[in-house]
């Protein structure tokens, strides 16, 4: 028996889960998968527990709203612990698929050597780039984040304005250009919370992702969780997985307008939750 257990947040995209799924039985036989639809609302979270109804290592459970990525991970997260064997919470967006049939051993591999907290793959999107993770683009300060909100405060109320046409793109912050090399392993960096595989290391001090956010920049706020209590984050590209990227984020908005006011006022928040986190001397 497989001693990860995985949580798959599910959004409407059915299609993106199963895919999931199948790649984890494909590659991890034996490990148990929680899969939380998010109040997807178009059925397709009951259509999934239908499917899945009869499979012992496939629970799906029905959230009757959006919880946003932290809380809806969490309560995957929850679950997955109590399962009597799992040693490792693996926390994969539903657009996700793993590519090896090494990677459990290639976990344990790691934390034999590390003894990690939190654990990250290398990360290959659409257009073949592995550039996902480590992450760039860390906010290293109390300012950063806020000048960072009064930018997006300033966009978001263009949108609301409808004058979109003065707004760039939602962009994420980069603060600090940081440049990888993506095939070495790397340790104290921040990872891209598409595949994110936590261990008892981290459960030793938190539940699971701060639960103050909705969307957006829970990658900084791990970082900084981390290291302000000594967990270890490392990033090891002999595991691969493969992503979709914001299958889900695209399914909930209609058009750029919409997503723009989506993306800023959840990165507003976000950002108030991490200014809180952070202190002038946190690189110090």
């Amino acid at each position: 028996m497989s001693n990860l257990g995985f949580v798959i947040l599910h959004f409407k995209t059915a299609d993106d889960t199963r895919a999931c799924v199948e790649s984890i039985r494909q590659h991890v036989p034996g490990a148990h998968v929680v899969v939380v639809d998010n109040g997807s609302g178009n059925g397709s979270g009951k259509l999934l527990a239908s499917e899945y109804k009869a499979d012992e290592d496939v629970r799906v459970i029905l959230e009757e709203r959006n919880l946003g990525f932290a809380r809806g991970n969490n309560v995957g997260i929850k679950v997955a612990r109590s399962i009597p064997g799992v040693r490792f919470v693996v926390v994969l967006n539903n657009d996700t698929k793993l590519l090896q049939d090494d990677f459990e051993k290639l976990v344990n591999d790691e934390y034999a050597q590390s003894q990690f907290a939190v654990l990250g793959p290398q990360i290959e999107t659409r257009d073949g780039k592995v550039d996902s993770s480590p992450a760039p683009g860390l906010i290293t300060s109390r300012q950063q984040a806020l000048k960072l909100i009064y930018k997006r405060m300033i966009k978001y109320a263009l949108c609301l304005a409808h004058l979109e046409g003065l707004v760039k793109e939602a962009g994420t912050g980069k603060m600090v250009d940081v440049f990888y090399d993506y095939n070495c392993r790397y340790e104290d960096v921040k990872l891209h919370g598409a595949c994110l595989i936590f261990s008892d290391k981290y459960f030793e001090r938190y539940e699971g992702f701060c639960d103050k956010t909705f969307l957006y920049f829970e990658e900084d706020i791990l970082y900084w969780r981390a290291k302000q209590t000594g967990l270890k984050m490392v990033y090891n590209p002999n595991l691969r997985i493969w992503h979709a990227e914001d299958s889900s984020t695209n399914s909930t908005v209609k058009n750029k307008r919409e997503k723009n006011l989506f993306v800023f006022k959840n990165e507003i928040k976000s950002l108030r939750v991490l200014k809180d986190i952070l202190n002038d001397t946190s690189m110090e």
